[in-house]
């Protein structure tokens, strides 16, 4: 009777759907799905493009962020956005080192390098897509498994939008994917180091991209420990595996580790923080108020339904591990185990949406696993079914992101009517003086000089204020005076009730087009005194020829008028 079991249960594992896609199945999804996201890529470029008098302006102002310091790091030495002061405002080490390494090699193509680079990332995903499952294999005239292999890539994974957001998402996305890969070979052999060695050093650069790696570190450690269970492992693996996991599962901690600690301690030795300043502003384990330490279940709950493709890729890896511990397929158990933790740890640690992209690995590295279980577990007759339901499916479930696609170049326009002009005004008015802001992207890019973050994302003093509440009008006044700010320019919601007495409003740009990545429609500029408005005013007037289309200017007497009119309205 158990040998029956067991050649029941090893039958199941050897499924024909666990091989390995053929060279033409690889080379037909490649040509499909790289056809859809280069194409796309390059109409939205273009389209982008036409919005924006000819430049090249990523849909996140972000961006600008790592530009900044990869500027100030090859033409300074500075690891920060101003020249001369350190600050740990990049919160991916590995993507900022990537793209300075580039830039000195290619000065000419900086501003291009990003999109670029991820496009080179989008294509090892469709590689990896295309060598590791066969359940979406699209050949002639099988329009079904064409629509998928085209909207997948294009809509689901997001790739063409993730490029146009100039930053490293899709690197690590590209990075966890084939840590994940590696993973999965690695638990269906000897559990060895000698073996893991490529996993290992995968791993370590996920994490000098991004460190949400730390829950795909996680995750992966239990899963090289599930696997050497006898339920879980691997058809005639030899026993005491146990060893062999817990050594693994350590070394991947280790691996994942080793990134984080040293930029934390090269972050203290220059008086910061542990984390990166974005990570102890948005995250719970770096102490940032409001937010438990350990979330409970219903957190975690509420975060996998934030979004939908997510939970859905959960509950098919929760069902897939129920059915393998009762004797189901068992081929992809590892990369199961090591996704449903990760995507959990996401959703109580981190945070989602920010046009998609904080979660985008986990929804990347989720539809590969969930294409390679329909390999394993979809009987051939069902085949067609089965991908009518996943077309519906995906369809049904990412009415976000098709929009958000339709939407990049208008993000792009955003990005252009917006912080870039804030960019080039203080570039051309206020070069080598201190600005106030707390959009750090393209203002810094542009900007030559000390730039005071008033969000306390580039400037750490602000930050550690900002950590025992919001920011007080003397503080502000304080701030501003001791540090030599020549001006302000910042977004209306940022400081609406926090303005200090002394600040002179003086102008202001307000977008006339649909709001995409824009943070508010209203950029508002402030002189930090009375003796230094007149001249904000001139420089503002003289601006004003300059701006593009689309973006109203309102200057000082226009905004005394509408003020005496509001309360004149109101009393």
């Amino acid at each position: 009777m158990a040998g029956t079991t067991h050649d029941h249960v090893e039958a199941r594992s050897a499924r024909p759907g666990v091989v390995p896609p053929t060279a033409e199945q690889r080379r037909a999804f490649l040509a499909v799905a790289l056809a859809a996201v280069l194409l796309t890529v390059a109409l939205v470029v273009v389209l982008s493009m036409l919005r924006n008098d000819g430049h090249l302006v990523y849909a996140m102002d972000d961006a600008g962020i790592h530009l900044s310091m990869v500027r100030q790091l090859v033409h300074h030495g500075t690891w920060g956005v101003s020249s001369g002061t350190y600050e740990s405002a990049s919160s991916s080490p590995g993507w900022t080192l990537l793209l300075a390494g580039s830039t000195a090699v290619l000065p000419f193509a900086a501003n291009v390098l990003p999109l670029l680079l991820n496009l080179v990332a989008a294509v090892w995903i469709v590689w990896l897509f295309a060598s590791g499952q066969t359940f979406v294999t699209p050949r002639a005239r099988q329009w079904l498994s064409i629509a998928l292999a085209v909207f997948i890539p294009a809509v689901v994974l997001f790739l063409p939008t993730l490029a146009m957001v100039g930053m490293e998402h899709t690197l690590h996305a590209a990075l966890v994917l084939q840590a994940l890969v590696l993973l999965q070979r690695l638990a269906e052999g000897p559990l060895q180091v000698r073996r893991a060695r490529w996993y290992l050093l995968v791993l370590f650069l996920a994490t000098l991209v991004r460190y949400e790696t730390m829950w795909i570190a996680a995750g992966s450690a239990l899963a090289l420990l599930v696997t050497a269970h006898p339920r879980f492992g691997p058809v005639g693996a030899p026993p005491r595996r146990l060893r062999g996991a817990v050594g693994l599962a350590t070394l991947s901690a280790v691996a994942c580790a080793l990134p984080i600690v040293t930029y934390g301690v090269i972050n203290r030795i220059a008086g910061q923080g542990f984390f990166p300043n974005s990570v102890t502003a948005k995250s719970a384990l770096a102490g940032n108020r409001g937010l438990s330490i350990v979330p409970n279940v219903s957190q975690v709950l509420g975060g996998l339904q934030r979004d939908p493709v997510i939970l859905l890729l959960v509950l098919v890896a929760a069902g897939y591990l129920v059915t393998s511990w009762f004797g189901g397929p068992r081929a992809n158990v590892s990369f199961a185990v090591a996704f449903v933790v990760a995507a959990a740890l996401h959703a109580g640690f981190s945070e989602f949406g920010y046009y998609e992209r904080y979660q985008a690995y986990l929804v990347i590295a989720g539809t590969f696993m969930a294409l390679r279980i329909g390999s394993e577990v979809v009987i051939p007759r069902w085949h067609r079914a089965a991908l009518v339901f996943l077309l519906v499916a995906v369809v049904g479930l990412t009415s976000v992101k098709q929009g958000l696609l339709v939407d990049t170049p208008l993000a792009t326009s955003n990005t252009y009517r917006q912080r870039y002009q804030l960019g080039r005004f203080f570039e051309k008015y206020y070069k080598g003086k201190v600005v106030g802001t707390g959009e750090l992207g393209y203002v810094t890019y542009f900007h030559d000089g000390p730039v005071v973050d008033l969000l306390g994302l580039g400037t750490h003093e602000v930050l550690v204020e900002r950590r025992k509440g919001p920011l007080t009008k003397r503080y502000l006044a304080e701030l501003v005076r001791r540090r030599h700010v020549a001006v302000i320019g910042i977004y209306t919601e940022t400081f609406i009730f926090h303005v200090p007495a002394d600040w002179v409003l003086v102008g202001e740009w307000t977008l006339k087009e649909k709001l995409t990545s824009a943070f508010g429609p209203t950029l508002q500029f402030y002189a930090p005194s009375k003796s230094s408005a007149d001249k904000l005013e001139r420089n503002l007037r003289a601006f004003d020829p300059q701006l593009p289309s689309g973006v109203r200017a309102t200057h000082r007497n226009e905004l005394v008028r509408r003020f005496l009119k509001s309360v004149a309205q109101t009393g």
